[in-house]
Formats: C-alpha cells, sequence, structure tokens
C-alpha cells in the first residue's frame, strides 16, 4: 500500500484542527510501518514527505505546535532540536499536558478505531477450549487481541483482581 497525507489523516481522530492518531504508539507518539517492514513516527514521515529528508536526524525531532502528543496535523508539526525537546519535557505545563493525555487515552481505549467488546464476550474467548485464532475469527476481533486476553496481557478489560480463568469457566 502506497501512503499519502490522505491515507494518514484517514487513521485520525479529526478534533477541531488537530489530526489524532487513533493507531499504533510508542512512548505515547504515533508510529506506523509504512513499507511493512520498519516501524516510524509519523510526525517524521509526513515532515520529510513534505520538505525533504532531514539533515543530521539524531539532531532534530518533529513536534506538534498545538502540543498534542498524538497530533499529526502537517500544518502543525515544526522541527525542534533535541535539546529543547528534552528541557520543555520537564515545565509543569508539559507533565500537566501529558497527564491529561494519558487520561484521554484511557477514555477512548484504543483510539477511535477500537471495537468495544462486553465483558461476557471478554470472559467467553477466555474460557473458550478452541485455540485463540478460532476464537477470533468466532468472536470478531483479532488474534493477537484474543491471545492477549487469554495470557491475561491486556491492560483493558482484564478479569477481576483474584479471580482465574478456572474461576469464570464455572461462573459461565
Amino acid at each position: 500500500m502506497k501512503w499519502t497525507v490522505g491515507k494518514i489523516k484517514e487513521r485520525c481522530r479529526i478534533d477541531g484542527e488537530c489530526w489524532l492518531w487513533g493507531m499504533a504508539l510508542t512512548t505515547g507518539y504515533p508510529v506506523f510501518t509504512p513499507n511493512g517492514k520498519k516501524t516510524v513516527m509519523v510526525r517524521r514521515w509526513l515532515w520529510e514527505h513534505m520538505h525533504g529528508e532531514i539533515e543530521e536526524r539524531t539532531r532534530w525531532c518533529v513536534r506538534s505546535s498545538c502540543g498534542h502528543k498524538t497530533c499529526c496535523n502537517p500544518a502543525h508539526l515544526f522541527l525542534a532540536s533535541r535539546a529543547s525537546v528534552v528541557a520543555s519535557a520537564w515545565t509543569p505545563l508539559a507533565r500537566a499536558r501529558n497527564a491529561q493525555f494519558s487520561r484521554d487515552r484511557a477514555a477512548v481505549e484504543g483510539g477511535p478505531f477500537a471495537q468495544k467488546f462486553p465483558q461476557s464476550v471478554i470472559d467467553a474467548v477466555r474460557c473458550d477450549p478452541c485455540s485463540a485464532k478460532e476464537a477470533a475469527e468466532k468472536y470478531g476481533m483479532t488474534y493477537s487481541y484474543a491471545h492477549k486476553l487469554r495470557r491475561g496481557k491486556c491492560r483493558r478489560q482484564t478479569a477481576a483482581a483474584g479471580s482465574s480463568i478456572f474461576a469464570m469457566a464455572g461462573a459461565l
């Protein structure tokens, strides 16, 4: 698939002028795999796609003027030195903004493309005797999500503390 600015925008939730990335994040920043091999930062890809290669890549970061960590609107992007980024990360305003981002991200639970499953489906996937792949197809979710649910590695919609798969199986 050939990536374009339009395809990036399709994968974002529009919030005013901001394009908030709704897919994969690394340390809170948008990432994707444009060629299917190497994961890259969405903002850096957009900047280089629109303005050309960044010289001295290790010295410069692509930031957004609006302050949203997940904003990918090309109009909001600018280059900043790594030193200024590190210095600004510890200001009280930045810490407050990052805390708000974490609360917003938790409220959205995986972005605009995440499908929410009722707890009964989550429990059924955990207790179903078939393979994770078969359970994923049966309940309409990805294999990796079904596999994480079974291993108890999924952060959202996890079982109550102290409960086990065997206790849930008895409850069904």
